[in-house]
């Protein structure tokens, strides 16, 4: 049941945004990432686990950069 509302949520915004001018849907999507990315520990620490398995050599500073920009 929660995997089907979050997909029911996530189906929204995407469909709102569609609804959108292109610039500011881009721009509003780009805020939702930033959001993502500070309010969501959980998925933030993930992120940094997979990069630090797949990149050992890169620094923490290189794949905090990286998984900004992914969000």
């Amino acid at each position: 049941m929660r995997e089907w509302l979050e997909w029911a949520l996530a189906w929204a915004v995407l469909e709102g945004l569609g609804l959108l001018p292109r610039g500011f849907a881009r721009v509003v999507g780009a805020a939702m990432g930033r959001l993502v990315y500070w309010f969501h520990r959980r998925l933030r620490r993930v992120g940094m686990v997979n990069l630090r398995l797949a990149f050992p050599r890169m620094s923490p500073a290189e794949c905090r950069r990286i998984l900004k920009r992914m969000y």
